[in-house]
């Protein structure tokens, strides 16, 4: 539900209030909404039957109570009951009175969010055929039946999380032209909090910021900013820091020089660069040296018994700051033919500092005490930000074709990483979420060849496990042989066009979206771990892949199966990654419309809209952006109709 209220109190006072209520309810087995997919994937569909004959669920030995369908039925149920409730209120006042173009503003905003869940307990009792089959071939059972069918054995209704968010704005803003100059500027106080229920669970920041632009003749414009903000994280005395930020624009379009170059409507050249922060992977008390209750104790008292004390913890981050940006753009805005033919080109270059990462590395061990976080680390950004489109009609055909697209390059440059052994085995000058691992070099195909290799430190090998290469030439394989591979779980390009085709009352378009540059692990996916831990085996993988034989080792894809747990071969390496790469169908509408003038009533739109209809990718047998266990992204198809007055 959303209302919506704009009042003009008098002539020179506007109000504006909106108010948003909204509630969700979700429901699912208490075994867990995506949880339960883990048994779904995990559990061969052989392993037991369903139910028996008599109506009891199957179970067995190896997999316990875990029969999905049990799960999903008669474990009980839980309902998740969500509420929010949005609502804004301001008040501008015009106060052109005291000097033309002068104004001031106030609002206020309070969010509520919270939810319940309702909880039912339930068990069920399920059979264990205990087959066995004897010499002569005869299929022997000796049926067990554990656990009991119940009713609903509990119910609790818990309260599960609130948010209170809340944000006070006062604003006293200038804007006026003279002439050929036009002048503005603005004071501005904004006050942010967010509490939400749990122990130092809340987030509040405060600041005063003051902007001022000028443009002279619609050509030139300037544009500075300065920010004082702070954030309830830091310490006393140093929870403000002042963040400035410039920008400027040419738009040449306006230059007299350009007037006879009729095709353009707009060009603009704009820059900017600023400095900003962000608290948003800070914590409370960061900066206060914490304590527990973690101490090895010692023994005295009555016979000597053993007694628990306190002891030092972390020690705290000195120096706590907010994470740092700054951010560079220079790029420019054409507008041509009409306005038909629009074009946007952006670069950037941002550098983050003052990142908080692990202080381990920080210090020798032989202080006695962990140092928890330092702000040392460093990242840099690097991209193009670009769009192009062409609106236009021909007699009644009205065509719109779109495209953009983004450049990312991202350069760890410094994470506090201890001393490495070796130069490779260093993370500063990759990418962000750049991949590791060993590189595969094949699979042991006897025990000659793996008593003539390099020693296997993960875990005992025998034939058709994987083979890698001793990067270091120590005779080992292990955790110093792990390299930089493939790319970066971050895309270098993000990309989407669309499609917009329209004659007289018929309608189509098409959105397509896109990602390169990005790699993705296999061992993500639970179809790659097959066998494992008496896991399942999928006909995908049987058709995908080829596991390791005597028979057919030299066509092998996959390592030999078990059903045992093997450190080495399902770890990260070359083996496992794949390029994530992939180009889809996002939507799909077509439409008709029936005017009033054939209804009596209004414009009636009908339509048929698709979302996810293709994907082409490099996987072919899962989804790129989810190869994870959860509820599997759909292809979705709906119809409908839109009434216009």
């Amino acid at each position: 539900m959303r209302t919506n209220l704009d009042v003009k109190v008098t002539e020179s006072t506007l109000l504006k209030a909106g108010i948003v209520g909204r509630l969700k309810e979700l429901r699912g087995t208490r075994y867990g909404r995506n949880t339960i997919f883990n048994k779904i994937y995990g559990i061969p569909s052989a392993a037991f039957p369903i139910r028996y004959e008599n109506g009891i669920y199957g179970g067995s030995s190896v997999y316990g109570t875990g029969n999905p369908v049990a799960l999903l039925k008669d474990y009980g149920h839980i309902r998740n009951v969500y509420g929010t409730l949005l609502a804004d209120l301001s008040i501008r006042q015009d106060l052109s009175a005291l000097t033309k173009g002068l104004a001031a503003e106030a609002s206020v905003s309070f969010d509520n969010i919270g939810g319940m869940n309702e909880t039912t307990n339930k068990e069920y009792r399920y059979m264990n055929s205990n087959a066995s089959i004897t010499s002569d071939g005869t299929l022997v059972t000796t049926p067990a039946i554990y656990g009991t069918d119940s009713e609903t054995l509990g119910h609790t209704q818990p309260f599960e999380r609130l948010m209170l968010r809340s944000d006070f704005q006062a604003k006293v803003d200038y804007n006026r032209t003279f002439g050929k100059h036009q002048v503005g500027g603005a004071l501005i106080y904004d006050m942010q909090s967010v509490v939400k229920n749990g122990r130092n669970n809340s987030q509040k920041n405060q600041s005063v910021l003051v902007n001022a632009t000028y443009t002279y003749d619609n050509r030139y414009s300037l544009n500075a900013v300065f920010n004082r903000s702070g954030s309830a994280y830091l310490p006393d005395g140093d929870k403000y820091s002042n963040y400035p930020a410039v920008s400027a624009a040419w738009i040449v379009s306006n230059e007299a020089f350009m007037e006879k170059v009729t095709p353009i409507n707009l060009f603009k050249i704009r820059a900017s660069y600023g400095l900003s922060g962000w608290d948003g992977n800070l914590s409370h008390e960061l900066w206060r040296q914490s304590y527990g209750s973690g101490g090895a104790g010692y023994n005295f008292g009555v016979n000597a018994g053993g007694q628990s004390g306190g002891s030092e913890g972390d020690l705290p981050v000195i120096g706590l700051v907010a994470e740092k940006s700054q951010k560079a753009t220079f790029g420019f805005d054409l507008a041509a033919f009409d306005n038909r033919l629009n074009a946007t080109v952006e670069g950037f270059y941002e550098k983050r500092s003052d990142i908080l990462v692990s202080g381990a590395n920080s210090t020798s061990g032989i202080i006695g005490i962990t140092v928890g976080q330092v702000n040392e680390g460093i990242y840099k950004y690097k991209g193009l930000d670009a769009s192009l489109s062409w609106n236009d009609k021909i007699g009644d055909f009205h065509y719109g074709i779109g495209a953009s697209m983004s450049y990312l390059n991202t350069e760890v440059v410094n994470v506090n990483q201890a001393y490495q052994e070796y130069d490779y085995l260093y993370t500063k000058g990759n990418r962000i979420g750049q991949m590791y691992g060993l590189e595969a070099i094949g699979f042991f195909n006897s025990q000659q060849e793996i008593n003539n290799s390099p020693q296997q430190t993960f875990s005992d090998v025998a034939p058709g496990d994987v083979k890698y290469k001793d990067q270091n030439g120590d005779n080992r394989i292990d955790e110093k042989d792990v390299v930089k591979m493939f790319g970066s779980s971050v895309p270098r390009f993000y990309f989407g066009f669309n499609l917009n085709f329209s004659y007289k009352r018929v309608e189509l378009s098409a959105d397509f979206q896109g990602m390169t540059g990005v790699t993705v692990s296999l061992l993500n996916s639970p179809l790659y771990s097959p066998l494992v831990s008496n896991g399942n085996i999928s006909n995908t993988f049987l058709n995908e892949e080829i596991s390791w034989t005597p028979e057919n080792k030299t066509n092998a894809t996959m390592p030999r199966l078990t059903t045992q747990e093997n450190l080495n071969n399902y770890r990260a390496s070359s083996l496992w990654y794949r390029d994530g790469s992939f180009l889809k169908l996002r939507n799909l509408l077509v439409a008709y419309t029936f005017p009033k003038s054939q209804t009596r009533f209004a414009d009636l739109k009908v339509f048929v809209q698709g979302t996810n209809l293709f994907s082409l990718d490099n996987l072919h047998f899962a989804d790129p952006e989810q190869l994870g266990i959860a509820y599997p992204s759909t292809r979705s198809y709906w119809a409908g109709i839109k009434l216009n007055f």
